[in-house]
């Protein structure tokens, strides 16, 4: 595992989403490897003629640098600090969209929840951070936990054929849930 806090997150996120090609009919995200679909490869390269074989062939330095600048930079979770807080963001980012994992952080420290992380939503992270005496993000944190599982849920509430994936989804959660005591 790398010393790199941004390294090490993008090596939980291959954990966690595999390094092997999937291509599951009732996975609405479609062909994926390492976390990266189909269509999030196409806006990569700038190729919609794509196919899933370009994804089964994806080799891993790309898809680290596709995890970085898609789910990190880009959408300004870096911006966060490293922590347990940093890697919910970007691993919901990778789950669910940048923009939703953005508007959940945004709605979590009170900002507008437009899905872009600028300099309106950081002072209002930084505000609350200012009033918690230990400087902690817990609520913050604790908040989009919250939303992520309540986001699941109404998954499964409207389409219960996304059942089989339930367990994952608590296994990928529950890693959450135990960093709450390293805030």
């Amino acid at each position: 595992m790398a010393d790199d806090p941004t390294d090490r997150l993008i090596d939980d996120i291959i954990r966690r989403e595999g390094r092997k090609f999937t291509h599951d009919p009732d996975d609405p995200g479609g062909p994926t490897r390492f976390g990266i679909t189909l269509r999030t490869l196409r806006s990569w390269r700038k190729n919609n003629r794509l196919t899933a074989a370009d994804v089964r062939t994806l080799k891993e330095p790309e898809a680290r640098e596709i995890l970085a600048h898609k789910y990190i930079v880009r959408p300004g979770f870096d911006q966060v600090g490293s922590g347990p807080l940093y890697e919910l963001l970007v691993d919901s980012g990778v789950n669910h969209g940048v923009g939703r994992a953005a508007k959940w952080f945004q709605r979590a420290v009170g900002a507008s929840a437009d899905g872009v992380i600028g300099p309106r939503t950081m002072e209002a992270y930084r505000s609350l951070l200012a009033r918690d005496p230990g400087g902690r993000p817990t609520a913050v944190y604790l908040n989009v936990l919250n939303t992520r599982n309540l986001f699941y849920y109404r998954i499964l509430k409207r389409d219960p054929s996304q059942l089989k994936y339930a367990g994952g989804w608590n296994r990928r959660v529950g890693e959450f849930i135990l960093k709450v005591g390293e805030l």
